[in-house]
This record gives C-alpha cells, structure tokens and sequence, in this order.
C-alpha cells in the first residue's frame, strides 16, 4: 500500500527521445522534479537516439523504451497500460499529439486518472485526425500545458478546451550553459572557415516545419554581393539529401555546410555571427531561446510566440507592414514565414550593421536570464502535477503568463 506522504509516480511519456527542443524540456523535468513529492520516469514510444539516452539515465530516472514502429500501431496502448499499472503510475504526462494519442487511452486502460497533455508544437498535418485528437483531449486528459501563448490560443479555440484547464508554462534553457559558450575560434578551424568570414548559422530539424528551403533561398540572394558569407546548418532530418540538392542547384554548396547533430551547442552558437530560425510554424522554439541565451542576434520568423519573445510586434504590427518586410523588436528581428525576400533582408541588414547586431545580441541575453530560468519552469509543472492529483485541474490559471494555482504572482 502507497503512504500518502511517498511521492506520486510520474510517467513522461514522448514520441522519440531525439535531438530537439521538447526532449530538452523532458530532461529538465527529469533532473529537477521534487523527489520527494514525485517518482518520474520516462517512456519513449520509439528507440532514443543512444547518446541523448544515455544522458537520460545519467540523471537517475528510469527509463522504458516501446518500439511503436512505424504507422499507427493500435496494441501499444495495451503495453503502455500494462507498464504503467506495473509501475503503480498515479499521473501521465505526454508530450505532443504522437504521444497523447497512444498515452491517453493507456492511462484509461490502466485506471490512471490524471493526465497532462503538453502542447509543443501545432502540428498542421494533423487535420484528417484532428476530431479524434479533439475528443481525447475532452475527454480523456485532466488538462494541457501549453509552452506558448500561440499554442494555448489554439487549443482553446480550434479544439474547444476549456480555458480554465489550460496553463501556459514557457519552455526554459540552462542560461549559464550557453552564456559561457566554447571554444569558437576551434571550431572556426575544424571547420574550415576563415577569421574574417561572416557566418550566419541555423539549429534544427531538417525537417518542412523548420522551413529551410526559404533560408536557403535567402542565403543565395545574399551571397553573391557577399563573398565572406557563409551558411551553417546544424540537425538531421529527412530532408537533408534535398536540401543539399537545392544547395547546389543554386550555386551556393560550396558556402552551405551541414554539419549533422553537433553536441557543442554553446560553442556552435558562439561561432554564429547571425542566428535565423526560418521555421514554419512553433510552440516556442528552444533553439531560438538558446541562442538569446549565448548572446547571437537572432532573425525569426513571426510564427508561435517568437515575436513576443523577441520584444517586437511582428512584421504585419502596422496596416500595411514596414517596407523591409521585417521588423526589428528589442531583442530580434522577426519576418512573415515563407518569405526568402523578407528573410534575405533581415539577415542582411544584421550582416552588415555589426552595431545594431550586437545591442540586440545583447539585449536577448539579459532578457534571457531574466526569463529562461529553468527552476521556474520546473516548479510550473509541479504545481500543475499537483493540481490535478488533488482534483484541481480544472482551476488552472490561463491567459495570465502560465502560473498555475500554488504560484506566487
């Protein structure tokens, strides 16, 4: 029999523990959590990727891996429901619709009554499910995190969830991590590029929601009225062998480098002279926190909360929108989505205004430290734990900057 002072099993469940922002998240969670007040573990529904599992172990969380496979496999959430009764799980909590749609029916099957789904990104090809996805959150979730404004806007009112089950918890970077930053003049060499080049550089997914394919296109207009510019792009995706290809069709490969999955994050960032996250569609991207947090001038596109992140009202903040097809905010640039033209000018004025790129690198940093703080987003989560353990879910602060109840404001 389970004290009532022991503290409450905690199942994270995720799609694939891989190399990206919501992982990120799941290892905060995995290193912070009060132990006294919770058990977690973790369970990814597709092989981890080795390295990333390893430093999941490292923190001392267990850790289950279910092979989903590819497709929709209806057994897994009878062999999730039986890890989870195994383990005496008293709360789920899965992050993004691949898991909440196997996770949520497991914890039903299971008898687990409280389930917390976490929104980390509006997934746009979800159309053709949407109504079954809008049903089990309903009906068979507590309630949502949301990690963006944006986000809880779209559970709210294109899934009809109730206002007061939705908290908006901001995802967090370790600051003091990439603050510190890394050997950049070394990797400058590794990687062959010389002291004067000017280096605009990008950290993600290769994947058609980090919309590379306009960065690339952006960067072509730029570079034959720049010779020292150069493009680094730092993931892994399905999309790499296109966007290679793209590279060379437009006469730029030998000044586009991919570098695949780097693990020197803060030195990577360090060497970036411009960081541009082109996506086409956010929660809030950690990535863009990231290099807020080393100090980088950042390009983003007007998607998710980044504009809000960065301080600036978004490129269509007038009637007719800023000339340039971007606007500058305290912290950042931010330009409309899908728009190389705009993407192009953006970088380009960074590029070349080494004075202005440096105040809003500058900027991004204090404004990181002061908000980033990863703490803060841990004990978020576990007061939203505690809320709906105790059958409070329904309480669950909204509209207000994401302090659940139990939170000082």
């Amino acid at each position: 029999m389970r004290s009532a002072n022991s503290p409450a099993p905690v199942m994270i469940v995720v799609p694939c523990f891989g190399y990206g922002g919501l992982e990120q998240v799941v290892l905060h969670l995995a290193r912070g959590l009060d132990r006294g007040r919770f058990k977690p573990s973790v369970c990814s529904l597709l092989p981890p990727e080795p390295p990333l599992l390893d430093e999941l172990l490292s923190t001392g969380v267990p850790c289950h891996v279910l092979d989903k496979g590819d497709g929709v496999n209806p057994a897994l959430p009878i062999r999730l429901a039986r890890l989870m009764r195994r383990e005496g799980v008293r709360l789920v909590n899965a992050h993004d619709v691949g898991a909440t749609l196997y996770a949520a029916p497991a914890a039903r099957l299971a008898g687990v009554r409280c389930v917390v789904h976490t929104d980390h990104s509006q997934i746009l090809s979800l159309k053709k499910r949407l109504w079954i996805f809008r049903a089990i959150l309903r009906g068979w979730t507590s309630c949502s995190i949301a990690v963006s404004h944006e986000l809880e806007r779209h559970l709210v009112l294109r899934l009809g969830l109730p206002p007061d089950a939705v908290a908006v918890v901001p995802n967090a970077v370790d600051t003091e991590r990439f603050a510190a930053g890394g050997d950049a003049a070394g990797l400058r060499r590794e990687l062959g590029l010389r002291p004067d080049d000017v280096v605009i550089g990008s950290i993600g997914r290769l994947t058609e929601q980090k919309g590379y394919t306009h960065l690339l296109c952006a960067f072509a207009s730029l570079a034959a009225s720049r010779p020292r510019l150069r493009l680094v792009i730092t993931g892994t995706g399905e999309l790499r062998g296109d966007l290679e290809r793209e590279a060379l069709a437009a006469g730029i490969a030998d000044r586009v480098m991919f570098t695949g999955v780097r693990r020197d994050v803060p030195a990577l960032l360090a060497l970036f002279d411009v960081f541009v996250l082109p996506s086409l569609w956010e929660g809030q991207p950690i990535t863009l926190m990231e290099a807020m947090a080393a100090g980088r001038p950042v390009v983003a596109t007007d998607v998710g909360d980044n504009a809000r992140i960065l301080g600036a009202a978004g490129p269509a903040g007038s009637a007719a929108g800023p000339p340039e097809g971007f606007a500058a905010g305290e912290r950042g640039v931010v330009v409309l989505p899908a728009d190389p033209a705009a993407l192009a000018a953006a970088v380009g004025r960074l590029a070349d205004d080494r004075g202005l790129a440096s105040s809003l690198g500058a900027r991004a940093a204090a404004h990181a430290r002061g908000e980033f703080d990863v703490a803060a987003m841990v004990r978020r989560y576990e007061a939203v734990y505690a809320a709906v353990l105790a059958g409070s879910a329904r309480r669950l602060r909204s509209g207000s900057g994401g302090t659940p109840p139990g939170e000082a404001t």
